[in-house]
């Protein structure tokens, strides 16, 4: 059984190789405040397939699972698009707000999520957009994420511009954190499959016995 476990070994050492030769850059982001707006831009890379960072992204319904503070429902889904529940909470000691938004979004699949908050509840504007882009010869996604928004008068008071930009980066962080656990989980589940169909390859001597055999050869008379 040489010929399985050396095969069986082999695809194991290049799906951990592929995702996990390297560690994950850290998070990237730039953060602008003026007069109450604010224009963030950040971002990561993550050694991931699409489908993996994308089931992240789109899990609008377990979001608060993997992101801290922050809880969203799918009200409405309309294909591609989407309208969104979401609500995060923050403050210091026992006071505690929460900032509530309802979100329409549009996805292009695998490529990006745009949103824009439709309730203008504690922000005259909240817009933004997730894109990814793919790097084959580094074997990894890029993930970008921008967002504008706009402070009115409904604004809590406890989200000041360090509270604002630290929680969007915390937000990319533990985004890139889900993404890396859910890759690992998926290359598990391949390598388990792969084990589990290598006991039924034949080897490379029971191919040969068996052509034997098929084959009636004998020896020629004299």
């Amino acid at each position: 059984m040489k010929f399985p476990i050396v095969f069986w070994a082999a695809c194991c050492f290049f799906l951990l190789s592929t995702h996990f030769s390297q560690a994950n850059s850290p998070v990237f982001f730039s953060f602008i405040s003026d007069d109450g707006r604010y224009n963030f831009e950040g971002g990561f890379s993550v050694k991931a397939d699409a489908d993996v960072v994308w089931s992240v992204l789109t899990d609008y319904n377990h979001v608060s699972s993997f992101i801290s503070n922050m809880h969203s429902r799918v009200k409405k889904d309309d294909g591609n698009d989407l309208l969104v529940e979401q609500d995060a909470g923050g403050g210091f000691l026992i006071i505690q707000e929460h900032i509530k938004a309802f979100l329409a979004i549009h996805e292009e699949p695998l490529q990006s999520i745009s949103f824009n908050d439709v309730s203008h509840k504690n922000f005259q504007l909240y817009s933004g957009v997730w894109h990814l882009q793919p790097d084959s010869i580094m074997g990894e996604i890029k993930v970008t994420y921008e967002l504008q928004a706009k402070r009115d008068k409904s604004t809590p008071s406890f989200l000041t511009a360090d509270l604002f930009s630290g929680s969007l980066g915390d937000l990319l962080s533990e985004t890139q954190r889900e993404i890396s656990k859910r890759q690992l989980r998926k290359d598990k589940n391949t390598i388990e499959k792969i084990r589990k169909s290598s006991t039924v390859i034949p080897t490379v001597s029971a191919m040969v016995s068996k052509t034997v055999v098929q084959g009636n050869t004998q020896d020629p008379e004299p």
